[in-house]
């Protein structure tokens, strides 16, 4: 299906940060890392996805609402939820499978989504919104052929 069938997500409810789950082992799963390149490098800078984000996108011209909540099979990792001309997916593990489903399901045809792109979250509006109030974003360190990941930092108190 070509994209003149999408109209890019529009942030209807911005959500919570929730230590637990954005600073936690699973926090891989609660951000996402959008390219910015430049003439001299590519750079990462982290979106959140917020518990209770809410992204409305038009499929062939009707409303589909997407919602991030907890996962059932694991509370500390994100669930996807789409609604649609009176369907719902229920919750699922990824935003691809939650829209796949109820567009199968209202239209009755095999197309199916790639989920987080056609949400816009990395639209700078929409990522500027889900940054407000993020006191730490994670961050990549490229080093060659070395990519660190930093998911927090810590004041020690020990004098060594």
């Amino acid at each position: 299906m070509s994209k003149s069938h999408i109209t890019p997500g529009k942030l209807v409810a911005t959500g919570s940060i929730v230590p637990e789950l954005h600073y936690s082992p699973y926090l891989r799963d609660w951000w996402i890392f959008s390219k910015e390149k430049t003439q001299e490098k590519q750079t990462y800078y982290p979106i959140p996805l917020r518990l209770g984000l809410e992204i409305i996108i038009q499929l062939n011209n009707n409303p589909f609402i997407i919602c991030i909540v907890r996962n059932v099979h694991s509370s500390l990792q994100p669930g996807y939820i789409c609604e649609g001309k009176g369907q719902s997916s229920g919750i699922n593990t990824s935003a691809s499978a939650a829209i796949t489903s109820v567009y199968q399901s209202v239209f009755g045809s095999k197309t199916k989504y790639a989920g987080l792109s056609y949400l816009g979250i990395d639209q700078p509006e929409t990522a500027q919104k889900l940054l407000e109030g993020v006191i730490f974003r994670p961050f990549v360190v490229e080093v060659e052929n070395i990519t660190v990941f930093v998911s927090c930092l810590v004041k020690s108190l020990l004098n060594i």
